[in-house]
């Protein structure tokens, strides 16, 4: 990858992450090509671009990027060092969460259980379970189930169940079911419905789910999230009630 840093008075005032076969519009400015450099002295470099005095949205998260994308180990203590800061700003903590989940593989992974485990702050870990889903890492989903199963904020647990189903593995569908009928947190409950709703094959688990045998709060929630779909069958359905025809669908 090429790395671009844009410097004004001797100051980086913007950075570019691009491919080797991206097309740049140098816009006339005056290019000082480095050509390859050590992964050791790129992450330096780009860390202290990340520690300098000043906040530049356009310096600070393309350089954290690049980072995620050495293949350098010392991508990885970057990465946990501004993850786990908690002196550092909310943002700047959740970019590197994010990044850890998106490019550092199985150390990210770990990084991420970290958060998960220890961090205080909710909203950090609601962003540590979206990240589980931009990992490759072997086992990611199954972390999100434990947050779904063990958070102690409900908040967590719920926001864990939409990003489970935004993954549609194999059995996220049955997996949430089990969850509404074991859950006692009625947010949480209404969240797993909602997550049921995101769900590729969504529709046929509103279905099941309004033709059980469930409380009447879980119902009205199935029947809302099936008027929103467009699939037919759920049109059919709600007509089928309506109409007062209670004999089991086919």
């Amino acid at each position: 990858m090429f790395v671009l840093v844009e410097k004004k008075g001797g100051l980086a005032t913007r950075l570019r992450v691009i491919s080797p076969s991206c097309p740049v519009d140098g816009a006339e400015r005056h290019l000082v090509w480095l050509g390859p450099v050590d992964a050791k002295a790129s992450v330096d470099v780009l860390s202290g671009l990340l520690d300098a005095k000043r906040s530049v949205d356009d310096v600070d998260e393309p350089a954290l990027a690049a980072i995620a994308y050495h293949a350098d180990a010392r991508a990885d203590a970057v990465l946990e060092r501004r993850a786990l800061d908690r002196s550092l700003p909310e943002e700047a903590r959740k970019q590197a969460i994010f990044w850890a989940g998106n490019a550092r593989g199985a150390a990210g992974y770990r990084l991420i259980d970290r958060v998960l485990e220890a961090e205080p702050d909710g909203d950090l870990r609601e962003h540590a379970v979206f990240a589980l889903t931009q990992s490759s890492a072997p086992g990611a989903t199954d972390r999100i189930k434990r947050v779904a199963l063990e958070d102690r904020d409900n908040d967590v647990r719920a926001q864990a169940l939409f990003w489970l189903a935004q993954t549609n593995v194999e059995g996220a569908g049955a997996w949430i079911v089990a969850r509404l009928d074991s859950e006692k947190d009625d947010h949480v409950r209404e969240q797993a419905v909602f997550a049921l709703s995101q769900l590729k094959d969504g529709t046929d688990w509103l279905l099941k789910v309004l033709r059980s045998k469930r409380d009447a709060e879980t119902i009205r929630r199935a029947l809302f999230w099936l008027g929103q779909s467009n699939d037919p069958r759920a049109f059919e359905e709600l007509s089928r009630i309506l109409e007062g025809d209670n004999r089991p669908a086919n």
